[in-house]
């Protein structure tokens, strides 16, 4: 076993270079004790796709939850300071989230940073499910399509007009009347 893996190391060594019996055995003690994912074989596609899906399904929910959890509040204000600290909460969980989970993969293993993530996910799905029932549920109205459409023609059609750099009176005081109420 230890023969083959040092031919196979050997072999990825450049021809100028050879590699002495304890680098070996150092290699081959690092490459077992860290050893991640393997490439190629049957385990790529559904890695890739699960990888995939997340990514997508991360994009598409991070503020697709901050709107629901806006709807749950009657007052512009109460609005806004939900969404401040559910951003500054997500993104402290996502540093602590992201230097944990290295740390555990580096020094305990694959298997446990994926299985915390997972954990972790389970955790919050449960507290969702449970607590679902006393959400406050917003119809949407109209489509999503319809919406984007509208913005389109929108800068279309508004794409030769002039803006200034200031601020009109008028819309301060707008601003400060939906802030206030």
């Amino acid at each position: 076993m230890a023969a083959a893996a040092a031919t196979e190391l050997q072999s990825k060594v450049p021809l100028n270079h050879t590699l002495s019996q304890d680098q070996l055995v150092v290699d081959e003690e690092a490459s077992s004790k860290h050893a991640g994912p393997q490439r190629g074989g049957w385990i790529t596609l559904p890695f890739v796709t699960a990888i995939t899906l997340a990514s997508l399904g991360l994009g598409g929910t991070r503020y697709t939850i901050a709107s629901m959890g806006a709807d749950q509040f009657d007052k512009p204000k109460d609005q806004a300071s939900f969404f401040n600290w559910f951003f500054f909460s997500l993104y402290v969980a996502s540093i602590i989230g992201a230097v944990g989970i290295v740390y555990i993969q580096d020094n305990v293993g694959w298997d446990w940073g994926f299985g915390v993530c997972l954990a972790a996910n389970f955790v919050g799905l449960i507290v969702f499910l449970v607590g679902k029932r006393y959400y406050r549920h917003v119809k949407p109205q109209g489509g999503p399509f319809t919406s984007l459409a509208r913005v389109v023609v929108a800068t279309i059609r508004k794409r030769k007009v002039l803006v200034s750099g200031r601020v009109e009176q008028s819309q301060l005081e707008y601003f400060k009347k939906t802030i206030n109420h």
